[in-house]
């Protein structure tokens, strides 16, 4: 057997390694604590460090703004487009100027708008300089607030000011929300609900800093155009907050799509399309994504415009949802108040069925002493169920909405049912009766 006499095997303890392992893996430990030990002995106390973040936490929340690109002519004779950068023309008060005077305004001063920004009305910037100029802000990770200022001999211009540059005033919030259209028709007061705010609240540790950026774009009556300065005293630095994700950045519809594209999705949802199907619509058109809520609102209010806002009664309100949804077949009796004239009104399950109307000149019902059209005189103070467009009295209506129910009715139509008291007991709940009439003109309670 051939033994190694330089290198003698070592004896193997403690889990299978040598001593020698085990006195190096020992003495870098003594090091590492004693390291330790002394950055211990020097270390900062608990006030120092939160001091230190809280200095850590001010300087991210101060930062330069990005660029914020915006198209603007290349000149005042051309209408070539050019992109230019809005925070570099901002300076400060020492580096930055005033406005040029009207007569002293060229190229050389002033970046001009397109020749088609001639006008200076509200709904024109609203559409097409502000909803520019916020786009551009999103991009940047912040919002804005635009308000428009009158000068003399006509000018005038539109100051652009980071949100974070006002304090919030919660007596003056509270007032412009009672100033709101409300939807509801009950006279009572709305309750009050404070809302967060993303402004500055003063006197409150941490978020008392208002932010300085703020710039202004100019209206020049003389030659109906908007420029801006080269050189200006708007601020570029932002304080108290820090960037937002664009993407989370929520604009209101107006300032993230065209006029023309909003069209496009009212007649989206006017053709009965899916709230969540528009909101994709959007999003493959124009890259902007509306919140579900945001497409929903605009689909309210186009009924609401369209159907009378909150003058309409429940009975036209309950006809325009049955009508215009798809897999819904309805059945409507109506009674003219004034001749007692009978209508029975019917759509069917097909997408963009008509509601047929056919007169009914006889009884329903073969008693003198009741029947619909006495029934009706006793319903004409009954408001909510007169229909606005024809002036009619609904006296009844059938519904169904799932395949199963369209089949029992297919299958069954010469029988009715209803239970109004289910789990209820005799004393707790009344019961409703259900009159129906069979194919062989028999009726039964």
């Amino acid at each position: 057997m051939i033994t190694n006499t330089a290198n003698p095997p070592s004896t193997a303890v403690r889990g299978g390694f040598d001593d020698n392992a085990y006195e190096v893996v020992e003495k870098a430990l003594s090091q590492s604590e004693g390291q330790s030990a002394r950055q211990q002995s020097g270390s900062m106390s608990y006030g120092q460090s939160l001091r230190n973040l809280m200095h850590l936490q001010e300087d991210a929340n101060t930062w330069t703004c990005p660029p914020l690109l915006i198209n603007v002519a290349a000149s005042s004779t051309s209408d070539d487009i050019i992109q230019i950068d809005i925070a570099e023309t901002l300076l400060g008060r020492e580096g930055g100027r005033n406005v040029p005077s009207p007569e002293k305004r060229n190229d050389d001063n002033c970046y001009w708008f397109a020749k088609i920004f001639n006008i200076n009305t509200d709904e024109f910037r609203e559409k097409e300089i502000v909803r520019e100029i916020k786009a551009a802000c999103r991009a940047a990770g912040f919002t804005v607030n635009c308000k428009y200022k009158k000068m003399e001999y006509g000018n005038g211009c539109i100051e652009v000011k980071c949100c974070r540059g006002t304090y919030h005033c919660e007596e003056k919030s509270l007032a412009h929300n009672r100033k709101k259209a409300r939807s509801t028709k009950s006279n009572a007061a709305p309750k009050a609900i404070k809302k967060k705010t993303t402004k500055p609240v003063h006197g409150q540790d941490g978020n008392d800093t208002r932010c300085p950026f703020h710039f202004q774009i100019y209206w020049d009556e003389k030659r109906q155009r908007w420029f801006l300065p080269k050189i200006q005293r708007g601020n570029r630095v932002h304080c108290g907050h820090s960037p937002i994700d664009p993407a989370d950045i929520k604009l209101e519809t107006k300032n993230s799509i065209s006029p023309e594209e909003e069209e496009i999705a009212r007649d989206s949802l006017q053709s009965h399309i899916s709230t969540a199907a528009t909101q994709n619509l959007i999003r493959t058109r124009t890259g902007e994504t509306l919140s579900w809520q945001q497409v929903y609102h605009m689909k309210k209010r186009q009924e609401n415009a369209q159907y009378g806002g909150n003058e309409n009664t429940a009975c036209d309100r309950l006809l325009h949802y049955l009508t215009t949804t798809d897999g819904i077949s309805c059945t409507f009796l109506f009674a003219d108040p004034k001749t007692h004239l009978l209508s029975e009104k019917v759509k069917k399950d097909k997408r963009n069925s008509a509601l047929t109307v056919e007169q009914l000149g006889k009884q329903l019902l073969g008693d003198d002493t009741d029947s619909p059209a006495i029934y009706a005189k006793g319903l004409k103070g009954r408001k909510e169920l007169i229909h606005t467009e024809t002036g009619e009295l609904m006296l009844a209506v059938a519904f169904t909405t799932t395949d199963n129910q369209r089949r029992k009715f297919d299958m069954f139509p010469e029988f009715v049912s209803g239970d109004d008291t289910e789990g209820l007991t005799q004393k707790s709940g009344l019961c409703t009766h259900y009159l129906a009439k069979t194919k062989m003109r028999r009726y039964f309670l």
